[in-house]
């Protein structure tokens, strides 16, 4: 609980430092891309602590930013599917197969433990290929 707790305000720092680059547009869309996708956690189906995870980074894909097609919906919630799934276990790093992997995690076929090795193994750190 204590390593969720930690997580939980890490990402909260790594949200408030994206947020003095973003558009000035996200705001809204972030909500409205919430309201539309009520399904929950594309990871886990959770339906607290939702946020709106950019499938490609848009520190690297600026013109993305808003893009709805490059939007997932994910969890900081007990699963923390945004870190663990988004990320690979790093806020420091992107899992370009984050939809394959929230579709396997929440379809059950494999174990949870399993697919989130399979989103640290497929993680990368900023443009280049560094895991």
């Amino acid at each position: 609980m204590l390593l969720h707790a930690i997580n939980v305000v890490r990402a909260a720092l790594h949200e408030a430092k994206k947020n003095r680059t973003r558009s000035p547009l996200w705001p809204a869309i972030e909500r409205s891309f919430l309201k539309d996708n009520k399904g929950g956690c594309a990871g886990c189906g959770s339906v607290h602590r939702l946020q709106v995870h950019h499938k490609q980074p848009f520190h690297l894909f600026p013109k993305l930013e808003l893009e709805p097609t490059n939007l997932l919906v994910l969890c900081m919630d007990v699963n923390d599917c945004h870190l663990k799934l988004g990320h690979g276990g790093s806020f420091k790093a992107y899992n370009p197969k984050v939809e394959e992997h929230a579709k396997q995690a929440r379809g059950g076929k494999s174990p949870r433990s399993f697919v989130e090795a399979l989103a640290k193994a497929n993680r990368l750190f900023k443009d280049v290929g560094v895991k």
